[in-house]
């Protein structure tokens, strides 16, 4: 096994391990103070054979939300900063969209979410627009049915 896959792995597992222990955090009503990791309770043992030095930096990008900024949205860190900054509260693991370890990949990524979220804004504008036109014709036609009934009651009044 390769020291991308080891890596790959190890990132997985400690994921899966911040998952659970957030979900287990919220669950109890008691506020307990979570372990945090530290370098020196990192042993070579516990992580696979992967050495701390071995583990590097990756980059992670975010869901954007209506505060954020282009420069937000991509995170440089490490495997100890990601894991603190979710179990802290400062970063929700449902906000990140992707993890890489190439900033170019992230910037392409990032990219692509603005163009996305652009778009889906866009849609959601013209959308709106379609739907007011429709509805202002709806009440219109209404109108047109209430002149047609009342012509045709007084119509029919005429008649008998």
């Amino acid at each position: 096994m390769n020291k991308k896959q080891q890596l790959t792995e190890l990132i997985n597992k400690e994921v899966k391990k911040i998952i659970t222990e957030v979900k287990n955090t919220k669950k109890v009503k008691a506020k307990k103070k979570v372990k945090k990791p530290t370098m020196e309770g990192l042993t070579v043992e516990s992580h696979g054979g992967v050495e701390k030095n071995d583990l590097g930096t990756f980059y992670i990008v975010i869901n954007p939300t209506k505060g954020s900024t282009d420069e937000n949205l991509v995170l440089e860190t490490d495997l100890f900063n990601f894991t603190e900054k979710i179990q802290n509260g400062s970063l929700a693991f449902e906000n990140v969209r992707a993890i890489v370890s190439r900033q170019d990949r992230a910037n392409r990524i990032k990219e692509r979410i603005l163009r996305e979220r652009v778009s889906a804004i866009t849609d959601a504008k013209k959308k709106a627009e379609k739907f007011k036109g429709l509805k202002d014709e709806v009440h219109t036609k209404i109108g047109n049915l209430k002149t047609m009934k009342s012509e045709t009651q007084a119509a029919v009044g005429k008649l008998k």
